[in-house]
């Protein structure tokens, strides 16, 4: 969740309300690991409003506010009218991103994940969806209209050849003609 607190621009953690506003150096940018300290909520400072940020931390907050199930048409309008209004922006510039794909056992159910800058997403145990999801979350970025391009490579990671190749698929149809998102796919050494 964005917010605004007074000056400032905040990212919160899902599910936490700020409870004050304590500024510790460990908190701003970091977006790796969620952190608590004494019970407050987390959050990842972004920038004053009005200033611009990177364009990789542009990429990343709209990613994580666009994907794993926000797929309502008017999302990536509404985030990125939100954004404007408090006067933050990116440079408008391509944006290279490397992602990288793994599996993951919990409670005996296998969780396929792609990732990448600090941001991890997962789906059910089938492919399809996971390519499916992360195409749609690319096309929601693009119509923000903070990137004028989006070039992604898209690292095998611990993913075997067969579901490799159906979230490469999936991934591709889902993308489908827009010429402002370019994908490349890198499988993994044999060694």
């Amino acid at each position: 969740m964005l917010k605004p607190m007074g000056d400032q621009v905040l990212m919160l953690n899902p599910g936490t309300e700020l409870t004050s506003l304590r500024v510790k150096s460990v908190n701003w940018n970091d977006l790796e690991k969620p952190r608590v300290y004494n019970g407050e909520s987390t959050f990842n400072y972004l920038c004053m409003t009005g200033d611009q940020i990177s364009t990789k931390m542009m990429f990343i907050v709209l990613i994580k506010n666009l994907s794993f199930g926000f797929y309502d048409d008017g999302a990536s309008k509404e985030i990125s009218e939100i954004l404007n209004s408090w006067g933050i922006g990116c440079p408008y510039e391509p944006i290279n991103v490397n992602f990288r794909l793994y599996e993951r056992v919990r409670n005996g159910d296998t969780e396929l994940h792609y990732s990448c800058d600090g941001y991890d997403n997962y789906v059910c145990g089938e492919p399809n969806y996971l390519g499916e999801d992360l195409g749609i979350s690319l096309n929601m970025l693009m119509e923000t209209n903070f990137f004028p391009e989006i070039n992604v490579e898209i690292e095998q990671g611990g993913f075997n050849d067969a579901t490799f190749e159906i979230f490469k698929q999936a991934l591709v149809k889902e993308v489908g003609e827009n010429s402002n998102i370019n994908l490349s796919f890198k499988k993994k050494e044999v060694e």
